[in-house]
């Protein structure tokens, strides 16, 4: 390492505090950045933040996984991974341990992130992926909803008339379910 002159220092750090080039996003998808860290703590959360309060990232856009499955406490969805019973891979375990685990010690991954963007000054979004109810075999049981579990009748068909891994839209129950856990999360989080 070379240490920085003066004159560099307090260039890196005008640089730093020009809020006018904030003009980029950074997505958290909700599962990745636990999974396969394996975090235990807050501070563990926290780690993953370290480092964007010098970039030009202004906005972070955090998804809680897809359509009803989250990664926080919720009345209306479900925790991914809690109706797993076997795991496709060690990491799939994992994350759904170490979810359970934070959730147990009342850490809230996504109150965390939120918390931590606003420290750090910047704007914070929640995204749901609204197709995403289940998963193909290795992965069906690691993120399946219980909604989209007990409801395979209102599953969309393909040009075949297979059932899809998607519930159709046209199905006032799946519709309400949606803007459910749209407003949980938005009430949670306040973005």
């Amino acid at each position: 390492l070379v240490p920085l002159t003066e004159a560099e220092r307090r260039a890196w750090a005008q640089d730093a505090a020009d809020k006018t080039r904030r003009n980029n996003v950074a997505t958290f998808d909700g599962h990745s950045w636990i999974w396969p860290y394996q975090p235990k703590t807050e501070a563990d959360l926290l780690g993953t933040f370290e480092g964007l309060q010098t970039t030009d990232f202004g906005q972070w856009w955090f998804g809680v996984v897809g359509a009803d499955l989250v990664n926080y406490p919720t009345k209306v969805g479900t925790v991914l991974g809690r109706l797993s019973q076997d795991y496709p891979t060690r990491e799939h375990e994992a994350f759904a341990t170490s979810l359970e685990e934070l959730l147990q010690r009342g850490v809230n991954p996504l109150l965390v992130a939120r918390h931590a963007a606003r420290r750090q000054g910047r704007a914070f979004h929640v995204f749901l992926r609204p197709a995403a109810w289940g998963a193909s075999i290795p992965f069906e049981e690691t993120f399946e909803s219980r909604f989209f579990r007990e409801h395979p009748e209102w599953r969309a068909v393909d040009r075949e008339g297979k059932r899809t891994l998607h519930l159709s839209w046209a199905v006032p129950e799946v519709r309400r379910q949606t803007l459910a856990i749209f407003r949980d999360t938005v009430e949670m989080a306040d973005p």
